[in-house]
């Protein structure tokens, strides 16, 4: 079991958290990571919706068209550019999910 490490908050700071959902500075600051990252992957979930609106497929399908060749476009300059985002999205949306399930664990069962 890892050591727990014990930090200090200016009481400005606390006080700021008083409105927060949650019992413990502990509990309020979990919360809002678990708040931030929900809302990354949200902004992340509409930016690739863009991509399968535009392109009519998700992005695996869309790789796999990109390989064989049938991306109409797929050597144009915003296609390529298209290709890359929308692939650096996915492993964006990824990183949040993890992020996110790793947040739901119990602080007590993440200490074990």
């Amino acid at each position: 079991m890892e050591p727990q490490e014990r930090i200090s908050f200016p009481k400005r700071i606390t006080q700021r958290l008083r409105g927060f959902e949650g019992k413990t500075v502990e509990d309020k600051i979990l919360n809002l990571a678990k708040q931030s990252a929900s809302a990354n992957l949200r902004e992340c979930n509409d930016r690739i919706s863009r991509f399968e609106s535009r392109y009519g497929r998700a992005f695996p399908d869309f790789k796999l068209a990109w390989e064989r060749g049938e991306v109409r476009g797929n050597h144009e300059y915003r296609t390529e550019i298209d290709f890359i985002e929308w692939e650096a999205l996915e492993q964006e949306k990824e990183h949040w999910l993890a992020e996110i399930r790793h947040l739901q664990v119990p602080v007590s069962a993440a200490q074990k």
